[in-house]
């Protein structure tokens, strides 16, 4: 069997078997406390999202606080960018252990799921974390051999 790797428009590549990311998505929510335009700016700038995809939409938070909804929709080049962007800025530690994880970060339709802490995205640090977080969602197209393929291909780039 052919152990190539390749990176294209396509996808990932793993044994003749591709990952092809559809599409993606970035949502996050903005705090009355938080700076927005500060903040839309530094997310943009860390995951190198042009500041014209971000929509906004208002809304009344959990104790009738005014927060924004941000989402920010991506295509399939988009979305393999921003997903091999977080790989590697990922630490080597939380990557193992993603890849030990990774079928909890994927549901039955292909979809991957990350949260990213926003406050030390800002920083410049990618850290996985469930506190007000930036949520990635990737849709990446699974085989006709099913979900185990995709799980190994997931595995195989958050290893390299």
């Amino acid at each position: 069997m052919n152990n190539t790797l390749s990176y294209g428009l396509v996808g990932y590549k793993q044994s003749n078997q591709e990952l092809i990311f559809r599409r993606g998505e970035i949502s996050f929510f903005i705090h009355a406390t938080e700076d927005s335009r500060k903040l839309l700016e530094g997310i943009s700038m860390r995951l190198d999202v042009p500041l014209e995809m971000f929509e906004q939409k208002k809304a009344d938070g959990h104790f009738g606080n005014p927060i924004q909804i941000t989402k920010v929709h991506l295509g399939h080049a988009e979305s393999e960018a921003l997903l091999k962007k977080i790989v590697r800025g990922l630490a080597m530690g939380e990557r193992v252990i993603l890849a030990k994880e990774i079928e909890n970060h994927l549901d039955a339709d292909g979809n991957l799921y990350l949260r990213l802490d926003k406050q030390e995205l800002l920083l410049g640090k990618l850290i996985l974390d469930e506190k007000d977080p930036i949520r990635i969602k990737v849709k990446i197209k699974t085989s006709r051999r099913g979900r185990e393929i995709t799980v190994q291909g997931c595995q195989k780039l958050l290893l390299e």
